[in-house]
């Protein structure tokens, strides 16, 4: 069996490969993962995606397939593979079809996992992942009984940082930018069956196990195609400095874009597997390379073109040399010119605003100034306003004094009476 599971973020498709890998006692391969492993491992394609990653930061599709054909040639893999979260391009999908044809192990066929976009979302920015055990809640749809710990051990929930909205939603324009592709180009060339993965997780598993085991029971169908050698860096960049774009590769650590950690959150009714009609075939990658050389090419015959027109220019005579420095002479004096008028109207209406400024100060003064007798008048009747409450507030607070005295006293005196009452007694 040699499956892919393919879908958008939050379709689960890690889970899914999981349980059909238990089911068919095969293996469940995630290839950026595979790379880690290489690289650790120091394997011969390990060692190459090293080199590469050290040199411009990022692993070769071509090392990448290299990887994963250098896995399923273990032991360990005679039941075949379902691969998930790769290819994700379409470049990385034939280089993976014409690596498995090599190998002589052609796709069986893929299975496109669809779930609705609100469902995703929930999936995707409502997981709580344990940093103790890894157990994974949902918020929405498994909450913890305890914000923020783990049901099973206890320990702190973490919301990875390729679990929130701004991440998902750049994952997602990845995805339809450049997976889809992948999988029109798999519909077309007829080796694609969709499942709608929303309801109850056993039943949905059973209709993709089903479809699994059928396609791998029937004989695959064999897609060559023609692929490009490796490109060195240097190429790369000659080819993007001459106009011809850069091919696509992908950064090991692409936490935002892998659909890592997808755990089985699902809810409601699972719709049937349809299986598409097929259409037209997909450009080639060799239609693609005629296209390149012939853009190419037409800039190299454009470059030649204006080396020509400047080498075949005659040498300018000494007349127009003499022309040339007295239409530059006269340019220069009139930008003196121009400079000096543009100076003295500068001066002038720095002069204008000074004006003006002083002006508005002048006015603003006359204004806080009392202005005759009557202005005078009213100065003083404020002040003998404001010299009465202050008297009003002066009496009041004597006399919450003497009431808090005659009050402290009627106390005293009160007291003092019921000791003498006592005292008789």
């Amino acid at each position: 069996m040699r499956i892919v599971l393919i879908g958008p973020p939050g379709c689960d498709d890690s889970s899914w490969a999981d349980r059909l890998a238990e089911r068919f006692r095969s293996l469940s391969i995630s290839v950026p993962d595979l790379v880690r492993e290489a690289i650790a491992a120091g394997t011969p394609a390990g060692e190459q995606a090293r080199e590469e990653q050290h040199g411009s930061g990022s692993v070769s599709d071509e090392t990448m397939v290299d990887i994963l054909l250098e896995r399923i040639e273990r032991t360990d893999a005679g039941n075949g593979f379902i691969l998930h979260s790769w290819p994700r391009t379409l470049k990385q999908a034939e280089l993976l079809d014409h690596g498995l044809h090599k190998a002589g192990k052609p796709l069986h066929g893929v299975i496109q996992l669809e779930v609705d976009l609100d469902i995703m979302l929930q999936r995707v920015t409502g997981r709580r992942v344990c940093t103790s055990c890894g157990y994974v809640h949902n918020v929405f749809t498994n909450p913890p009984s305890m914000d923020g710990q783990c049901d099973m051990c206890g320990g702190n929930l973490r919301h990875r940082a390729d679990d929130r909205e701004e991440t998902f939603e750049t994952r997602m324009r990845f995805f339809e930018q450049n997976t889809i592709p992948v999988i029109e180009y798999y519909r077309q060339t007829e080796r694609l069956q969709r499942v709608h993965v929303v309801g109850d997780p056993d039943h949905v598993f059973g209709i993709i196990a089903g479809i699994a085991s059928d396609m791998a029971s029937q004989e695959p169908k064999v897609v060559v195609t023609q692929v490009e050698p490796k490109v060195t860096m240097r190429e790369l960049e000659a080819k993007v400095f001459g106009g011809l774009g850069l091919d696509d590769t992908v950064p090991v650590d692409d936490a935002d874009v892998l659909d890592a950690g997808d755990e089985d959150i699902l809810p409601p009714p699972a719709e049937e597997a349809v299986t598409p009609a097929a259409s037209e075939k997909p450009a080639t990658a060799a239609r693609q390379r005629t296209a390149r050389k012939a853009t190419a090419k037409k800039t190299a015959a454009a470059k030649k073109a204006v080396k020509k027109t400047t080498t075949n220019r005659k040498p300018a005579s000494p007349a127009t040399k003499k022309k040339a420095a007295a239409g530059k002479k006269k340019t220069a004096g009139k930008k003196k010119t121009t400079g000096r008028a543009t100076k003295k109207t500068a001066k002038k209406t720095a002069v204008k605003k000074t004006a003006k400024k002083t002006a508005v100060k002048k006015t603003a003064a006359k204004k806080k100034r009392p202005v005759g007798k009557k202005s005078a008048k009213k100065t003083v009747t404020r002040k003998a306003a404001a010299k009465k409450v202050v008297k009003k507030a002066a009496a009041k607070k004597t006399a919450v004094k003497k009431k808090k005295a005659a009050k402290k006293t009627a106390k005293k005196q009160a007291g003092r009476k019921k000791a003498a009452t006592r005292k008789k007694r």
